[in-house]
């Protein structure tokens, strides 16, 4: 059935008349059950930015080229709704730039040249850090861009996060904040696998903003200043480029810089000799292939390196996207029992997709994201990041 626009009736900031399973609603003033959406008895108005969002994605639409479930629909509370993965506004433009769902005046840039410049929106997943976060949220706080921007934090079950919700939003006007309860939407991913739950948040992600540009930086990692502005000036400077990525620094925990002499993320060997006998081979052959350098932090990603060897190894944190892109490719989900063998990442599986479909891809060959090295995002049993051995 083609997605329409929901029949209900948007008035000060509070949702009257709420379609029943073809749109999801939720806020403070509204509760979900049984597919339903019910408000309460005296809906209050909600305060502040209107800018946290529950969400479960009770009805659904399939993307014909990705078969990736994304949103349906979502009525916020200020009187937006999501609609195929764009946020549709009852506000009218101001300046030339739309306007977006609880997005400050920052975003809504009354300089004209600002407005000529793209729309960003950082995606962050966490579940279980708190310090981390906290560092993540602040370097994006701090770049230097000058165009509209807006950082999306999507709370994986994460208490953590509600915890700290008021401190957020009382001190970064540039965050929104939404709750995911994705143990009651196992249907929409792959339980079993870790990366086809991350690849469903960042979609949630997607479909919750306009931007026309995304990005994705993890919770244990941060950018530096100019990070955006240099992928930006990059995206800008060739109109076919669909999708512009950094390189990465690589760091522990503590901020101290991490060193190769061996490849870190190699999975518990089958077939292999043996785990470090096969972390030593890959390290060699990126060394070979210049996205190494013993004895450097910097990790110079590419999709295909200096002997034309495919190795795809360019992270979710380093990559920005064209909304054009992202609208064709989501992150992938639906990972078929091979790629859990071959332990496919989501950064993986979606750089090699749009490679492979011809899109346009560009490096600022510059390391503006300070990676930590050891931690794997929104693992159910809370797997840290590597700290530095004592010396």
């Amino acid at each position: 059935m083609a997605a329409r626009r929901p029949e209900s009736d948007y008035s000060g900031g509070v949702l009257n008349n709420p379609p029943s399973t073809e749109v999801l609603a939720m806020s403070d003033q509204n509760r979900y059950s049984t597919g339903l959406l019910s408000a309460t008895a005296e809906p209050k108005r909600l305060h502040g930015y209107g800018n946290i969002v529950e969400c479960c994605t009770a009805a659904k639409f399939v993307d014909p080229l990705s078969a990736i479930p994304t949103l349906r629909g979502l009525a916020y509370s200020d009187g937006n709704y999501l609609l195929d993965g764009r946020v549709k506004m009852r506000a009218s433009r101001q300046n030339g730039c739309s306007p977006r769902l609880g997005t400050p005046a920052r975003c809504q840039p009354t300089n004209p040249r600002e407005c000529s410049l793209k729309s960003v929106a950082i995606v962050t997943i966490t579940r279980s850090r708190e310090d981390e976060l906290l560092r993540c949220i602040e370097s994006v706080s701090k770049q230097t861009y000058e165009g509209a921007m807006e950082h999306l934090i999507i709370g994986d079950e994460s208490e953590i996060l509600r915890r700290l919700e008021p401190r957020i939003l009382d001190n970064f006007p540039h965050v929104r904040i939404m709750h995911v309860q994705t143990s009651e939407c196992a249907h929409e991913y792959k339980e079993v696998y870790y990366p086809s739950r991350i690849g469903y948040l960042r979609n949630l992600g997607l479909a919750a903003s306009d931007a026309e540009v995304f990005c994705h930086l993890d919770d244990d990692n941060t950018y530096d200043s100019d990070h955006v502005s240099s992928l930006v000036t990059t995206m800008l400077s060739e109109p076919e480029i669909g999708i512009a990525y950094s390189w990465r620094r690589m760091q522990f925990s503590d901020g101290s810089p991490y060193l190769f002499d061996s490849y870190p993320w190699t999975p518990q060997a089958r077939l292999a000799v043996g785990k470090p006998e096969l972390s030593k081979y890959i390290f060699d052959e990126l060394v070979l292939g210049g996205v190494f350098t013993p004895g450097e932090p910097v990790v110079r990603d590419t999709l295909v390196d200096r002997r034309g060897f495919r190795v795809y190894t360019v992270d979710t944190n380093e990559l920005m996207v064209r909304r054009e892109v992202h609208d064709e490719f989501k992150f992938v989900v639906d990972f078929e029992w091979r790629e859990m063998v071959g332990d496919y990442s989501d950064d993986y599986a979606f750089v090699r997709l749009c490679h492979e479909a011809g899109i346009r891809f560009k490096s600022t060959e510059r390391a503006t994201v300070n990676y930590t090295i050891g931690g794997v995002s929104n693992l159910l049993d809370g797997l840290s990041p590597i700290s530095r051995s004592p010396a």
